[in-house]
């Protein structure tokens, strides 16, 4: 039997930090091997539904933070693209597995 294991970092980003009214915006993944080494990685910008538009420009930290990583212009466009958050966060989930 192998000691070797892996490690998964998760990142999630929200347009609040309501879980029960914000949106999952963006998913990151790291998956690490016992010494910390990045073995591989996912991530995906998830389009917010309407609701989340507005919680996300009207949380002023939120927006902020959002806008200096770059995030927000991200959010945006795969807003403008229409793509239904449901259905793009399945996609995520089922292709970061």
């Amino acid at each position: 039997m192998s000691d070797s294991f892996h490690i998964a970092v998760i990142d999630l980003e929200t347009t609040g930090p309501d879980t029960e009214l914000d949106d999952i915006v963006e998913v990151g993944l790291l998956l690490c091997d016992q010494s910390l080494n990045i073995v591989d990685s996912f991530q995906r910008v998830i389009a917010p539904t309407r609701q989340g538009v507005d919680r996300l420009l009207g949380n002023d930290v939120v927006r902020s933070m959002h806008t200096e990583s770059g995030l927000l212009a991200e959010v945006r466009l795969a807003a403008e693209a229409g793509l239904d958050h449901d259905a793009e966060l399945a996609r995520a989930e089922a292709d970061a597995l």
